[in-house]
């Protein structure tokens, strides 16, 4: 099957908010005719369908769910604008469409959902009666969901209108739940990096930074009665950061937690650990979907237009792309999306049989597919010494620790919302001229360089989302990871 990524304006019969999927088997269930093979599926349709006894029927829209909704939220961000199109506007969907909008997993769909939800004339603050916190605890009591509406929150300073009608105990609870700082009973860097983040963000005299420092400490304050020392130096490390970062509410019980404690920088790569015996191999992960074969065509498409120079060899299914300046050689090892099944074991044979090791990963696609590329950095020859991560997809710090934990020095490049392909391209193709035309990185120095690129080259807002990018020098998952590390020691 096929799915074509098309998104149509409005049409003022209100047949608005049209995905097109392959209409070959939907065609012989009787609905309308297809026209060039393509069945234009509206919102309605999906749920019909989806609900559908047939289980053919039910699965592709499943399979199509994130596109159609692509589609169905850009149709209603122009129903804000256009009175025709009133009857389609967010207002109008269920408490069940709310809820299937919060719980698709793409970063792209729940920035919309929020923004239209919030945002929206007629989103869901026209909609209901009382506190947001507790219409999401109403459609979506188990949780499922949420965190991603309250990621975006905190992202756009809202936690404190979100705040506003609640008990305190439910002011609690919505801390909670922005701070999902443990997973399996341990404090996660890339969770708390977020928190510190948002808490920089706000004023310092509001509410919600009040309340969240205070649940933070209660976090500390339980791991040492518990005698969690991990935990307890985790912490330490966060609040220790966040108090270099910024003014504290809670100066007096931070700074008696964190006394002396010397936030470290991880500022340089030493030539070292990015080339071996002047070879330096660097492995792309792109994925088996739409998005993954459209970035991978940029990618290859940027490295031609703009004359980089590499040589490039077809493995069937992947490339490798060798470019030389001097005595160093870059090697980068580019899976084919449509291949993404054979190319990682292919990669593997193909690395033992040439004696190579790997020094950066690069994982390109959206980000439910990163676990997969885990899993897959994990078989890499040298995976426990790479040195950087790439995350080209959306919201990274959910994954820092993840990829720390297989290798303990990497630093991770990470965004805190959409990625971009008009960032990720460039980006991939000047890190690798610096590291042959230099001996150690520096993370300061090559950031400063993209900031400089990126404000003459502001197309497809790539300025604005690279802004969204973390240094990981000055980024705040590395600063905790390091201080956490001379702890430890």
């Amino acid at each position: 099957m096929k799915i074509y990524y098309k998104q149509l304006p409005l049409i003022a019969n209100n047949q608005a908010n049209l995905a097109s999927v392959d209409c070959k088997y939907i065609k012989l269930k009787g609905y309308e005719e297809c026209e060039y093979g393509v069945y234009m599926v509206s919102y309605l349709d999906y749920k019909k369908m989806r609900q559908s006894d047939d289980p053919i029927l039910s699965a592709m829209m499943e399979k199509y769910r994130t596109t159609i909704f692509k589609v169905t939220l850009s149709g209603m961000s122009l129903a804000t604008t256009i009175p025709a199109a009133d009857r389609n506007s967010v207002s109008q969907l269920t408490d069940d469409d709310i809820f299937d909008l919060l719980s698709v997993d793409d970063a792209e769909v729940s920035k919309r959902t929020f923004d239209l939800l919030v945002f929206s004339s007629r989103g869901m603050l026209s909609k209901i009666n009382g506190s947001i916190y507790q219409y999401l605890q109403k459609v979506d009591p188990r949780k499922e969901s949420r965190s991603r509406f309250l990621e975006y929150a905190l992202e756009n300073n809202f936690v404190g209108k979100m705040l506003d009608g609640l008990t305190d105990q439910e002011k609690e609870s919505l801390v909670d739940d922005l701070l999902p700082l443990k997973e399996d009973g341990k404090i996660k860097i890339g969770l708390g990096a977020k928190v510190i983040e948002s808490l920089v963000d706000m004023d310092i005299e509001s509410v919600e930074r009040s309340f969240i420092e205070k649940r933070v400490l209660q976090f500390y304050n339980e791991s040492l009665n518990r005698n969690e020392s991990d935990n307890v130096l985790m912490l330490q490390s966060i609040l220790a950061t966040y108090h270099a970062q910024s003014k504290v509410v809670h100066e007096k019980e931070i700074a008696k937690i964190i006394q002396d404690i010397k936030v470290i920088d991880s500022g340089i790569i030493t030539e070292n650990r990015l080339f071996h015996e002047g070879q330096s191999v660097q492995v792309h992960y792109f994925s088996n979907d739409g998005d993954g074969k459209e970035s991978y065509r940029s990618f290859m498409q940027h490295g031609k237009v703009n004359n980089f120079g590499y040589t490039t060899i077809d493995m069937d299914s992947f490339v490798v792309m060798t470019k030389s300046i001097g005595t160093k050689t870059i090697h980068m090892l580019v899976t084919k999306p449509e291949k993404e099944a054979d190319a990682s074991n292919d990669i593997l044979k193909y690395l033992r049989e040439e004696k190579l090791t790997v020094e950066i990963v690069v994982h390109r696609g959206h980000s439910y597919h990163v676990s997969g590329t885990i899993s897959k950095m994990k078989r890499l020859p040298g995976a426990s010494e790479i040195a950087i991560v790439n995350l080209g997809s959306c919201t990274g710090h959910r994954y820092f620790d993840r990829f720390k934990k297989i290798a303990p020095a990497t630093d991770v490049i990470m965004t805190r919302s959409v990625g971009s392909m008009f960032v990720n391209n460039p980006m991939i193709y000047h890190m690798n001229d610096y590291l042959l035309q230099n001996g150690n990185f520096s993370w300061d120095d090559f950031w400063a360089g993209e900031e400089k690129y990126f404000r003459t080259h502001t197309e497809f807002q790539a300025l604005e989302r690279f802004k969204k990018y973390i240094n990981p020098s000055g980024g705040i998952a590395g600063q905790i990871y390091a201080t956490y590390n001379s702890l430890k020691e």
